[in-house]
């Protein structure tokens, strides 16, 4: 399409040449409804355009309040669930903390104490065997 109008313009401009004062007028009216033609289709162009955008935007929104509502929704009823599961962590952590603290020093100790009594105690139970006889 752009070819044609591209040649019957190199035409118009060959008649104009040929025609003289005649082809002259002629081809100024052309070049002025040219004009004319070319702000009529950008304006056409611009509301096509506008439309176009109109259009996805109203599809965007659409899909928008299509998702994100359940989406907030779904986040809303998360946010307490969440605050539940960092308490609990939280307590569970110093729980554990406290716990491993005071069950890991102690214990150790104590083990080694059971140990050691435990030894110097058979010891000092056992009998002398063989000494009187």
């Amino acid at each position: 399409m752009y070819e044609k109008l591209w040649l019957a313009g190199l035409g118009a401009y060959g008649r104009y040449e040929k025609l003289g004062q005649e082809g002259k007028k002629l081809f100024e009216d052309l070049v002025e409804e040219g004009d004319d033609m070319r702000d009529e289709l950008s304006d056409r162009f611009e509301n096509a355009k506008q439309k176009t955008l109109d259009k996805l935007n109203d599809t965007l929104v659409k899909v928008r309040t299509t998702i994100l509502p359940e989406s907030e929704d779904k986040a809303s009823q998360l946010v307490p669930q969440l605050e539940e599961l960092t308490k609990a962590v939280k307590l569970l952590t110093e729980v554990q903390g406290g716990v491993v603290a005071k069950a890991d020093e102690p214990k150790i100790e104590v083990k080694e104490a059971e140990k050691l009594t435990k030894t110097t105690t058979t010891k000092r139970t056992k009998p002398a065997t063989g000494a009187s006889a």
